[in-house]
C-alpha cells in the first residue's frame, strides 16, 4: 500500500427538525495506520433537543462550554490539509462544516468505494 496519506472525516448532527453540527472526528492514516487524530465537540447555535440528548447521551452541560462550530474551523481545516478526504459522502460532511471551499484536497466517498470494490454487494 502507497505511504500517501489520507483522512477519514465523519459527522454527528442534532438530527431533524433543527440540525447542526455536533461533534466532528477525522483520523490521519498512512497507509492503514492511524498517525493523528482529531476530534471536537461543537455547541450547537440553539439548545441541544431532548431528542439528541436520548440518542447521544449528551446533555446540555456538555455541550455549553464547546467552541462553535466557527471557533473550530482553523483547528479542522489545517488537520486536514490537502490529504485525500474518505468518508461517507464527503462533499456534505464539508458543506455541512462549511470548509469545502476551502480545501482543494481529492474526496472518496465510502459508498462509490464499497461499490468498486464490491461490485456483488450493490443492488
Amino acid at each position: 500500500m502507497p505511504d500517501q496519506p489520507w483522512v477519514a472525516l465523519t459527522l454527528v448532527t442534532t438530527g431533524a427538525p433543527e440540525d447542526a453540527p455536533l461533534e466532528v472526528a477525522a483520523v490521519r492514516f498512512r497507509s492503514l495506520e492511524p498517525e493523528d487524530t482529531f476530534e471536537r465537540l461543537v455547541r450547537p447555535p440553539f439548545d441541544l433537543p431532548h431528542l439528541t440528548q436520548r440518542r447521544t447521551g449528551l446533555g446540555p452541560g456538555d455541550v455549553a462550554d464547546t467552541p462553535t462550530l466557527t471557533e473550530v474551523h482553523h483547528d479542522l481545516v489545517a488537520f486536514l490539509g490537502n490529504d485525500p478526504i474518505v468518508g461517507e459522502r464527503p462533499e456534505t460532511v464539508m458543506e455541512r462544516l462549511t470548509i469545502g471551499h476551502l480545501l482543494l484536497a481529492p474526496r472518496c466517498d465510502l459508498t462509490a468505494l464499497a461499490a468498486l470494490l464490491l461490485p456483488s454487494l450493490v443492488d
